[in-house]
């Protein structure tokens, strides 16, 4: 249905101020979950490495190298992931294609057309960029997930209108 045209509401390009605003805000939010994620796995590896590091005689400085190489792969992991994707973000095409029950954002595709899942909300948004927020939600083995999608916007796109569209569509799929 996305390359056909079929059950499409609404596309549009970025321009490249758009597309840039973008990619800085997916990686200023990527960079500071990372950053977090990494602080909370340091101060659990300080913890068990330290208290091995204190009780066991023998290794100690073996196991101080192990938790500083720990953490110096894992910080590769967090502070490089965010600027591969502002990079591949900055590349990526610029279009928005947002469907009944699916969304192509500059490249990446995301989609709620699957048994439990949905359309949980969709609202127009100021910050960080004028665009509307989707929020789908999907289930596979490990439970229930979210997903948020934070999509920039032409002023010429009739964001209310598309809101009403996309909530009409997905209420009408959950009554089949």
């Amino acid at each position: 249905s996305l390359i056909s045209g079929e059950k499409l509401l609404a596309a549009w390009t970025l321009n490249a101020s758009q597309k840039k605003d973008y990619a800085n805000f997916l990686f200023q939010n990527e960079k500071n979950k990372n950053t977090f994620i990494l602080f909370s796995i340091a101060t659990i590896a300080i913890v068990i490495f330290g208290i091995f590091i204190l009780v066991i005689d023998e290794g100690k400085l073996f196991m101080f190298l192990v938790l500083v190489s720990l953490l110096v792969f894992l910080s590769l992991f967090a502070f490089g992931a965010p600027l591969y994707y502002r990079y591949k973000n900055l590349k990526n095409d610029g279009e928005i294609l947002i469907g009944a029950k699916f969304a192509y954002i500059n490249g990446y595709f995301h989609n709620w057309d699957y048994v439990l899942s949905g359309l949980k909300k969709a609202i127009i948004i100021e910050n960080p960029f004028y665009g509307i927020k989707l929020v789908y939600y999907y289930t596979d083995r490990t439970f229930t997930h979210s997903e948020a999608l934070f999509i920039p916007a032409n002023k010429e796109v009739d964001l209310e209108n598309l809101i009403i569209s996309l909530k009409k569509e997905n209420k009408k799929r959950k009554s089949k």
